[in-house]
């Protein structure tokens, strides 16, 4: 059951699960019907009392090569986690901002064609090491494929958007379809997401003084080549606590 019968040896092949416990909104629309819509080849796992390194076996046992688990908290996704087989990377976002496909007011038909992906903004070495992991979960389109897929870099936000098109002419006609939401990123580990103890390829971290300040750090393992690759830019929300300035200051 983890894979469709019409994939074909070789292709792309990703399941997706969800935490034990889950309500109606994300079983019924967002966890079931919609992200089978937004991955091509993909198939739910009912997870039940399986423990996830049951479920990453069988995955790999039978050739799936991503693993994708949603998360929820009293009925509202807030969470992605992506996994790569067989040996990761695995990459967590927050999810926010999630918009079902009947709540977009004239929403289109999807289409079963494969998508074209639009990355915007991903410039950095760290967006393009996102841009890998994202693109992976997708097989390659046809030419002809009027799918589209947007993933926007705004602010280290990433707002999914999910459009069909058509061609008039010289004009082209966007009609949006869903489900659409925003990520952001918050950790990358070197393994698969049941691997304990592997090394974090990027971490962000937030002040334990929240009182005090509002400094978020994303802390990369290679501290040392954080400014010649440009990764290192936090954003910062004044005050600053004493203990953030030191940390920002040695990792500088």
């Amino acid at each position: 059951v983890l894979a469709p019968a019409a994939v074909r040896q070789g292709s792309l092949r990703s399941a997706h699960t969800h935490t034990h416990v889950w309500s109606r909104p994300l079983t019924s629309s967002f966890g079931v019907q919609e992200m089978k819509l937004v991955f091509p080849n993909s198939q739910r796992i009912n997870r039940g009392t399986h423990q996830i390194e049951e479920i990453v076996a069988a995955c790999k046992a039978r050739g799936v090569t991503d693993i994708v688990i949603l998360h929820e908290t009293r009925g509202v996704p807030d969470g992605v986690i992506v996994s790569h087989l067989p040996f990761g990377p695995t990459a967590y976002f927050g999810l926010a901002n999630v918009v079902m496909r009947h709540d977009i007011e004239n929403h289109g038909t999807v289409s079963e064609q494969y998508p074209h992906l639009v990355f915007h903004e991903f410039t950095t070495a760290l967006g393009e090491r996102v841009t890998n992991i994202l693109k992976n979960l997708f097989p390659v389109p046809k030419d002809e494929s009027k799918r589209v897929m947007t993933f926007a870099n705004i602010d280290d936000y990433i707002s999914f958007r999910h459009h069909v098109y058509e061609k008039r002419g010289k004009e082209v006609k966007l009609k949006e379809v869903g489900p659409r939401f925003e990520m952001r990123l918050y950790q990358i580990k070197l393994g698969t997401v049941d691997q304990k103890d592997v090394e974090n390829e990027v971490r962000e971290r937030v002040c334990s003084h929240k009182s005090l300040c509002m400094h978020r750090v994303l802390t990369l393992a290679l501290v040392s080549s954080l400014n010649s690759s440009g990764l290192f830019a936090p954003s910062c929300v004044q005050p600053r606590c004493a203990s953030c300035c030191k940390q920002l200051a040695s990792a500088r």
